[in-house]
């Protein structure tokens, strides 16, 4: 009779039970979550530097999704996709991505990958006119600097310790007029930080802008003839002729003087800038004293003049 009487009792106690187990009220731990990262690639996952990849994933049972780089920076916010998503990414170097799935019941799920950045150095193309990377021009001239750069994060150009342009671009160019011979120096950064750099030189030839006797025209050998002239450019001037072999000092470089005695034939003035020069040439004259004696004796000897019929009588 005991045994009979629990029966009953059994049998509410197991309705009880299964009643509450399909009730909506009963609260859920989490442990048989299905949320699931069921793939996460990128596409490609080698890149040269200045291209994209794709990272693309795929979820199951996701409530939202979370993207993050290697410093922990969030990408794409809230406008990822959840079942199945992409994001374009063009990283500077190697970089390492998580993406990170979150459950109904905040159950989380991980998954990492990483696209790998080709570090190789920056193509570089860097000249001036006429695709050289020497140039020649003279003072007050200009020539044109064209580049074109490839698989680099930074461009600086410049020249000597001066920066010219701080962020040069991929591709560009720039009108110089230099005073003096200079080199151009195009900086670029590899995705892994390494520099290379890419030079064109610019030389400045001087101008000459006179050159010339005082008194000028033929002089008698031995008068003192002064050598004017006037530069613009240049690092030295120098005076090369007969006999003749004179440096001007600095203070006499921009505009000079100097005295030679006429006779001494052809002078050459050579201005100097560095890495270049240019020559001007001056010739003098002198009329021999031997001719003009020859010509005053000449006329010494030559017979008077006839006289009229007046003087004759």
């Amino acid at each position: 009779m005991k045994s009979s009487r629990s029966i009953p009792l059994l049998a509410a106690a197991l309705c009880a039970v299964l009643a509450s187990c399909g009730s909506d009220q009963v609260p859920y731990d989490g442990s048989m979550d299905p949320v699931a990262i069921l793939e996460f690639s990128p596409d490609p996952a080698e890149i040269r530097l200045g291209e994209t990849s794709t990272l693309q994933w795929a979820t199951r049972d996701a409530l939202f999704v979370q993207l993050e780089d290697e410093t922990g920076a969030v990408l794409g916010g809230d406008d990822l996709g959840i079942g199945t998503g992409t994001f374009e990414i063009a990283p500077e170097r190697t970089t390492r991505y998580s993406l990170t799935a979150f459950g109904a019941s905040g159950a989380q799920r991980f998954a990492h990958v990483k696209v790998v950045v080709d570090a190789h150095a920056p193509e570089v193309t860097f000249t001036g006119k006429d695709s050289k990377v020497e140039d020649r021009i003279h003072v007050g001239e200009s020539t044109r600097l064209e580049w074109k750069v490839t698989g680099a994060i930074g461009v600086r150009l410049l020249a000597g310790d001066a920066t010219l342009l701080e962020d040069a671009g991929d591709e560009g160019s720039l009108e110089v007029s230099p005073e003096k011979t200079t080199t151009y120096v195009l900086e670029t950064t590899g995705s892994g930080g390494s520099k290379s750099q890419a030079e064109v030189k610019v030389k400045v030839a001087p101008v000459i802008d006179s050159f010339r006797a005082s008194p000028s025209g033929p002089q008698l050998e031995g008068v003192k003839v002064s050598l004017v002239w006037k530069t613009t450019g240049a690092d030295s001037v120098r005076l090369k002729g007969k006999d003749l072999d004179y440096t001007a000092p600095a203070e006499r470089i921009k505009t000079g003087a100097w005295q030679v005695n006429a006779g001494v034939g052809t002078v050459v003035l050579v201005g100097r800038a560095k890495g270049s020069r240019r020559r001007r040439r001056s010739r003098f004259r002198s009329s021999s004293p031997r001719s003009s004696t020859s010509s005053r004796s000449r006329r010494e000897r030559s017979p008077p003049a006839r006289r009229g019929p007046a003087a004759s009588r």
